[in-house]
C-alpha cells in the first residue's frame, strides 16, 4: 500500500475557518489465496494479483467550514457545514462486486453564552442512502 494525505486548515477571514483533507490510497494486492472465494469466483492464485484491497477506498476528501460571530457580551453564534467523499470500495479481494462511492453532507447552527450552548444539528442533509 502506498497512498498521499494533505490536511489543510485555515482561517480565510475574522470568524471564518475552512478546513479541507484529502487522501489517496494506492493498495495493490500482491499475493493471496482463499479457497472459498476462489470457488466463488473462479478466481485462482495470480488472478488476485494487482487488485484493490477489499474494503477500503481509493479516495476520500472532507472539506468542512464554519463561521463564528458575536451577538452580545459573552454570547456568539456559529453555522458550519461538513461534506465526507469516500470513493467504492471493493467487497472481496476479486475486485467483482463493490459498494458504491458516498457523498454525505451534515450541517449545525449554535450559540454559546459563558458555559451554556445549544446547537442545532441535521445529517446527511441530502439523504445518501449508499452502504457506508
Amino acid at each position: 500500500m502506498k497512498g498521499f494525505e494533505l490536511d489543510i486548515n485555515a482561517e480565510v477571514a475574522d470568524g471564518f475557518v475552512v478546513n479541507a483533507s484529502g487522501s489517496i490510497n494506492d493498495s495493490s494486492i500482491k499475493s493471496f489465496s482463499d479457497p472459498s472465494i476462489s470457488k466463488l469466483t473462479g478466481i485462482i492464485g495470480a488472478g488476485f494479483n494487482g487488485n484493490q484491497l477489499p474494503l477500503t477506498s481509493k479516495y476520500s476528501a472532507n472539506l468542512g467550514a464554519q463561521y463564528t460571530g458575536d451577538l452580545a457580551e459573552d454570547m456568539t453564534w456559529f453555522v458550519r457545514a461538513d461534506m465526507s467523499y469516500k470513493s467504492r470500495q471493493f467487497v472481496d479481494a476479486g475486485n467483482l462486486t463493490w459498494i458504491k462511492g458516498r457523498t454525505q453532507v451534515n450541517a449545525r447552527i449554535g450559540f454559546t453564552k459563558d458555559d451554556f450552548s445549544l446547537e442545532a444539528f441535521a445529517t446527511n442533509l441530502f439523504n445518501n442512502k449508499n452502504y457506508v
